[in-house]
Parts: structure tokens; C-alpha cells; sequence
């Protein structure tokens, strides 16, 4: 599943597994922290759980209503929590055009490079969260993306001085040929009779 991997930090080709600092924290959010927010169901703010599976971010919440980070990122005001977003997904979006571009414009699409570039720009694309997940981790797979596609990242990720996990090619190709098969047969099935 892209997103829990996305969050724990790992499978993506040729960089290292960093797992989101949510992930890492000790008692940190699970998934329905933040894509299920405690509402009020009596004079006790936040004392239920919404089943809507919607993030709510600050910017985007009504007047007194909780959001998805405010509720643990109590040091920040939510101008400055959405402020951090809104650079985070727009950097990644960034990224996430530059490899949709760089794979478009490329001549060799069956070479290695290639194939593991594709992999880890589905990888993010799939995870949709555009960095809030992990942002270093996608931002680190991007940018091995572009090195793989022969574009020089214009900053290299951190890595904790540990070498990138590298991952055989027929992996990637193994996982893409699952992907594909599943999708087509979820064309097949929903066929019209």
C-alpha cells in the first residue's frame, strides 16, 4: 500500500528507507489520527471520532471546528501549520512534474534506469499525499528519479551518511507487471456484459 509505505519509509529504488517522523515518534498518529478527526459529540470538544476519511486541513476548517494537525501540533498556529503544507506539496508537486516530464521526454524506456524512475514516480504519485506522509522520503525519491533519468537534483536528499538501499531491477519490473495485471483486470471486470 503506497501510503503506509510512504509513511514507515521504505520501497522506493536506490535510496535509503527514512520513515516519516510521525512514524518514528514514540505514541505518534496512526492513520485515523489524522484522516479521521475527533469531533464533538457533547460539550467536551474532540471527544468522538469522525468516520469521514477526509483530512481536514487548518485552512479548510470551519470556524472552531478541529483540523487534521492542530490537535497535536499545539505550538503552531494553523496559519503556520497550513503555511508548512502548502510549501511541502507544492515543492513535491514540483518534483513530481519535473519526473513526469523527464520520463516523457526520455528515448530509452526499457533501460534500468528508466524502469526503477518509473517505479518511484508511481510510488509517490500513488502515495497522493504530495510529501505530507514523508516529505524527506519523497522528496529523496524524486530527486533519485531525476539523477536516474541523467537530470542533476538541484539538492541532494540527507541520508544519515548510510548508502542508499539499492534494489534489483526485476523487483521494480515484478511490481509494475502486478500493478498492471491488476488494473487490467479490473477494466476486464467491470466490462459492460
Amino acid at each position: 500500500h503506497p501510503m503506509k509505505e510512504m509513511f514507515e519509509g521504505w520501497g522506493a529504488i536506490g535510496v535509503t528507507g527514512t520513515p516519516s517522523p510521525h512514524f518514528k515518534a514514540e505514541g505518534g498518529p496512526v492513520c485515523t489520527s489524522c484522516h479521521m478527526v475527533k469531533t464533538a459529540k457533547s460539550a467536551l470538544p474532540g471527544d468522538i471520532t469522525s468516520h469521514k476519511t477526509e483530512v481536514i486541513k487548518p485552512a479548510e476548517a470551519a470556524e472552531g471546528e478541529p483540523d487534521s494537525c492542530s490537535g497535536c501540533h499545539t505550538d503552531m498556529d494553523k496559519a503556520a501549520l497550513q503555511s508548512i503544507i502548502d510549501q511541502r506539496q507544492s515543492e513535491i508537486q514540483s518534483f513530481l512534474d519535473q519526473v513526469k516530464a523527464q520520463l516523457d521526454a526520455a528515448t530509452d524506456k526499457e533501460s534500468d534506469a528508466y524502469k526503477a524512475a518509473y517505479t518511484n514516480y508511481t510510488f509517490v504519485a500513488a502515495d497522493g499525499s504530495k510529501g505530507i506522509h514523508n516529505y524527506q522520503y519523497a522528496k529523496a525519491i524524486l530527486q533519485k528519479s531525476l539523477e536516474l533519468l541523467g537530470t542533476t537534483p538541484t539538492e541532494m536528499p540527507v541520508t544519515g551518511g548510510k548508502e542508499p538501499q539499492t534494489w534489483p531491477i526485476w523487483v521494480a519490473t515484478l511490481g509494475l507487471s502486478l500493478l498492471l495485471v491488476g488494473v487490467g483486470f479490473y477494466a476486464w471486470r467491470r466490462r459492460p456484459a
